[in-house]
């Protein structure tokens, strides 16, 4: 039962467990005098929110509580006489409690106890509203109600699952590579408080399956495997996936384990590395068919991959699969532009114009209106210049992202503009897009021989030479 999910109330039960832990808090922190319980030394494998480990003895409980419901869930060791308490908290009334406990006072403490529940449903509700936030995808008030929780909780598992919700906020705001550093603060800041849950884990030769800072190390590594892509950190990326990859399946994470897969399938597919990166999201495929299914970007990269294999039927399934259940707008657009290429590279040109049209209506892509234009240069010239001049202007406004690879895009919009008084213009903007990708990704990116031709295009394009072809495309 992880800490956000607990629902805390005060019952007169547990208040033999409260002055229980409380003993073992203060005594842990040299408080008092009181020589620690051998048992202190036995392995933790549910600290939450803190590590408690109390004899049989100290503990006056008849009934385990394991549902949502429960006040406090006490798990009894395997072959110890030890129990653990997991329940929340609320480390900033340790000191009353010292104070109540040492003067004997019960109705004292059952007072505190009261008052730490109490703060506690007052956090729950600021948390709800701020996923409810989050949901409705506001995400700069989520985030700063994120912010409010964080710094009014000590409990060190919460700290780290809201610092990760602030960086997912900051994420999703990432209007550019050059804005990263706030989301990878919150996710450092996450990894750093589980190091105490590390620490314990690795003294003791704990289970991976056995310890809660497994669950959330994974949540914020592919997390921070995301950002270090997007930034064009690929090696590290790579890296993180693929721990992620090799035990978050094991402990049952298996969202986390798909999104790995998927993120491992995009590092290929940047490498144009298709039939690999097809077997990364079939994989996930296999896992997780459903959540496969729902995940439309995933759904999405497989179906390019067949295209770019030449697996047109298969393309063409999984598109009309996606159109059929998808309800998101830019999907279903970037559904239709491949339906498009698809077509296209049929020589289905009719056909394929009418999907670049629908995709754009659907959901406006600076991509499909390249598309539009490329088909339009010789039907109504004019017209695909227009095209092309909005698509060039929309590709330079857009915030910069190496990983999306734009060079076909680039070369229609100069194929079509290269009589054009615009043309020096775009082809200066082309310059500088190749210059930023060659700072973020390895040299091995314009290794493919798709790559080359386009660069090699671009210097002719600079000498005074057009070829007749787009490359890669006829």
């Amino acid at each position: 039962m992880l800490l956000s999910s607990i629902s805390f109330a005060p019952q007169p039960e547990v208040l033999d467990i409260a002055l229980a832990e409380h003993r073992y808090r203060v005594t842990a922190q040299g408080v008092t005098e009181v020589t620690p319980e051998p048992c202190s030394l036995l392995p933790l494998f549910v600290p939450i929110p803190l590590p408690y480990r109390l004899s049989l003895e100290e503990v006056r409980f008849e009934q385990v509580l394991s549902d949502e419901a429960s006040v406090a869930g006490v798990v009894v060791q395997r072959g110890e006489r030890a129990l653990l308490i997991r329940g929340y908290w609320n480390q900033q009334r340790l000191t009353e409690f010292k104070i109540c406990y040492q003067s004997d006072k019960p109705g004292a403490v059952t007072e505190v106890y009261r008052q730490s529940a109490a703060t506690y449903f007052d956090l729950e509700r600021q948390e709800r509203v701020a996923w409810n936030l989050k949901n409705r995808g506001q995400y700069r008030e989520a985030r700063e109600e994120f912010h409010k929780i964080l710094y009014q909780t000590k409990d060190p598992l919460k700290v780290c699952s809201l610092a990760l919700e602030v960086g997912n906020c900051e994420y999703v705001l990432i209007e550019g590579i050059d804005q990263t550093p706030k989301a990878r603060q919150w996710y450092q800041h996450a990894l750093r408080t589980l190091i105490p849950y590390r620490l314990e884990a690795q003294a003791h030769g704990i289970q991976r399956a056995q310890n809660p800072w497994e669950y959330w190390y994974f949540k914020t590594l592919v997390n921070i495997a995301n950002l270090d892509m997007r930034c064009g950190h690929l090696k590290k990326a790579e890296e993180r996936y693929i721990e992620v990859t090799k035990y978050s399946q094991s402990i049952g994470m298996l969202k986390e384990y798909c999104i790995s897969l998927d993120g491992r399938a995009v590092i290929a597919a940047i490498f144009q590395q298709w039939e690999k990166a097809v077997d990364f999201l079939e994989t996930s495929r296999q896992a997780d068919p459903v959540k496969f299914k729902e995940y439309g970007p995933m759904w999405l990269n497989l179906a390019r991959c067949y295209i770019e294999l030449g697996r047109f039927d298969e393309a063409s399934m999984e598109l009309q699969q996606i159109l059929e259940v998808c309800n998101s707008e830019p999907d279903r657009a970037l559904a239709l532009l491949n339906m498009g290429w698809i077509l296209e590279l049929q020589e289905q040109f009719g056909s394929a114009l009418k999907y670049y049209q629908y995709s754009y209506t659907t959901y406006p892509r600076f991509d499909s209106l390249v598309c539009t234009a490329w088909l339009l240069r010789f039907q109504d010239k004019r017209e695909a210049v227009i095209l092309a001049v909005q698509g060039a202007r929309l590709l330079q406004e857009m915030a910069f992202d190496p990983i999306q690879d734009h060079a076909p895009e680039w070369m229609k919009i100069l194929h079509i503009l290269k009589d054009e008084p615009q043309f020096y213009e775009v082809l200066d903007g082309v310059g500088l897009w190749i210059a930023r990708v060659s700072t973020c990704l390895p040299a091995a990116y314009w290794e493919t021989p798709a790559r080359q031709e386009f660069l090699q295009s671009i210097r002719d394009f600079e000498n005074g030479c057009t070829h007749n072809c787009l490359p890669g495309l006829s």
